[in-house]
């Protein structure tokens, strides 16, 4: 049990002059008083899980405090952890270890009629509420008073939440739709009747769209939309490059090329003459080397993505599908990858992802593939698969951890319920706060990984 010091803070003053000393004698004082390092210790917290039965139930596990650094900010006199504890940690009881120069005493803070209590490395401490921690120099002639609060998630970290943002008749009866967030905006391009539309809202509301119709670009193949170095761009189906700066009004700016399928942070990789080529313009192409055949290029529902691995090297990765009548034993998505090594631009080839006959987790062969980076890993989405029967819209989010070589159906990251089987045209896009976008038919929901929104 803690000892409560009764009414009041003694002050341990040092008398400069002792009866017992002689007149030569110099009594030394310390009024040094500052906490340099604060850890907290083992900390208990709740975990619920499901017994075969399908019962509920809960049991207490125990971690170190000491991986959850505790922040000293001398200037503010504040001590906190800007990583918080996991939900249902049990700080009520936590043993810490104070160190630095001084006497240590805490109390609840912001109550006036809180009792001060003697650190101590064997009495745990209540961390419910803030508290303050007076530290007092040996000679009773200088203090500070530190405010300590100790953070807990209030979320489980490995949870994902969707939130149903609205219904909008912008994107009602849009066909084949794109989804791309372009400056501050999230927008939304798809085919309505002869037309091509955007729709676009502000990038945090999602209620409110204004949808116009887009000037030249009424023979795009949408599935084709990149955006290189704040440019949009997207192949025709009679093989022309248009290229915009707004979304809105689209100009040409190369030929010749028969579909373009993906874009790095300098290039743009599109299939002309044959050969899957880069350019940097839209209009010189050089010839790229694949491991494989060229046949092996998916030329219809196509999605790609490119982003930096942790070893500095970046990764494009394209996924789709090949025509059905001309590939029929076709059982999975075509994956293709291309490694970047910053220093040298050609030093790697496209490589196929050949399925192993052992490989049970590929890509699917689902109609308008939606292909996005998430939480280090890659997430594969859309409609009904190509035979109509193995999958239906949005039944699942495929999840590839290992760049590309399996994907599962993730059991933390699933769509929307309620969208499972819709009808509506599937389009979907990651923002800069690690939101995910999905949008079918009118249908606007937003989610993230809890753990992607927690403050660090």
């Amino acid at each position: 049990m803690k000892k409560i010091i009764f009414l009041f803070l003694p002050v341990f003053v040092f008398i400069m002059t002792l009866f017992s000393c002689s007149e030569d004698e110099v009594v030394l004082t310390n009024s040094n008083c500052y906490i340099s390092s604060f850890t907290l210790g083992t900390i208990k917290r709740t975990l619920h899980t499901t017994s075969s039965t399908g019962e509920d139930s809960t049991y207490v596990a125990v971690y170190s405090g000491s991986y959850y650094a505790m922040n000293i900010d001398q200037n503010s006199l504040t001590i906190s952890n800007s990583d918080s504890l996991p939900k249902e940690s049990h700080v009520n009881s936590i043993l810490i270890t104070v160190a630095g120069e001084g006497d240590v005493f805490y109390k609840e803070a912001d109550n006036p009629a809180a009792s001060w209590y003697p650190y101590s490395t064997t009495d745990s401490v209540n961390f419910s509420k803030p508290l303050v921690f007076l530290v007092m120099s040996t000679d009773g002639t200088a203090s500070k008073e530190y405010t300590v609060k100790v953070n807990v998630h209030q979320q489980e970290g490995n949870e994902f939440s969707w939130n149903k943002v609205g219904d909008t008749d912008a994107l009602e009866d849009m066909k084949e739709t794109r989804a791309f967030v372009f400056g501050d905006k999230l927008c939304v391009i798809g085919r309505v009747g002869e037309a091509v539309c955007l729709a676009e809202t502000g990038s945090n509301d999602g209620r409110n769209w204004n949808r116009r119709r887009t000037i030249g670009c009424e023979d795009g193949d949408l599935e084709t939309l990149r955006i290189l170095g704040g440019v949009l761009y997207m192949s025709t189906s009679d093989g022309v490059l248009l290229k915009s700066t707004d979304g809105l009004n689209w100009n040409e700016c190369g030929s010749g090329i028969r579909k373009l399928l993906a874009v790095d942070d300098k290039s743009l990789y599109a299939l002309v003459r044959g050969e899957m080529c880069r350019s940097v313009d839209g209009q010189t192409w050089v010839a790229e080397e694949l491991d494989d055949d060229v046949q092996r290029l998916p030329l219809r529902d196509i999605a790609s993505v490119c982003y930096r691995q942790e070893n500095g090297n970046g990764r494009v990765m394209l996924i789709g599908n090949r025509e059905p009548e001309s590939f029929p034993t076709d059982r999975s998505a075509f994956v293709w990858g291309k490694t970047l090594v910053p220093s040298v631009l050609d030093s790697k080839s496209w490589v196929y992802y050949i399925v192993a006959p052992d490989n049970k987790y590929v890509c699917p062969q689902l109609e308008n593939l939606v292909l996005l980076r998430y939480n280090n890993a890659l997430i594969a989405l859309g409609g009904a698969s190509l035979d109509g029967t193995a999958h239906e819209t949005l039944d699942a989010f495929y999840v590839s951890s290992d760049n590309g070589i399996t994907w599962q159906a993730d059991a933390v990251l699933t769509p929307p319920s309620s969208l499972k089987g819709a009808s509506g045209s599937v389009s979907a896009v990651v923002d800069e706060e690690q939101y995910i976008w999905l949008l079918c038919g009118r249908q606007v929901w937003k989610g993230r990984l809890n753990v992607l929104g927690f403050e660090q």
